[in-house]
């Protein structure tokens, strides 16, 4: 997963988001029946009223990448811990 950092002020962040979370397809017909709308989006409150489940899935996914960094500091910190412990025993 690649890291994003987030802009709340960011109408192209918001906008790319909003475009990623919509299902592809390859005509024009097919964004009038998965009722896809574009618009600017200029802050996260935008996004929360317009897409709600966008909304949702952008901030369970920056949770988890927060849990996931979080782990991997902690795993980091467990090993020089655990080395620093067999360098001072000998």
């Amino acid at each position: 997963m690649s890291e994003t950092i987030i802009n709340s002020n960011s109408a192209a962040v918001s906008s790319a988001i909003v475009s990623s979370a919509t299902p592809s397809s390859t005509g024009s017909e097919n964004n009038a029946s998965t009722g896809v709308q574009s618009g600017n989006i200029s802050s996260l409150s935008d996004l929360k009223e317009q897409s709600p489940e966008v909304y949702s899935a952008m901030m369970q996914g920056i949770a988890m990448n927060i849990c996931s960094r979080m782990a991997q500091q902690q795993a980091h910190l467990k090993q020089i811990q655990e080395e620093a412990r067999r360098a001072s025993e000998g």
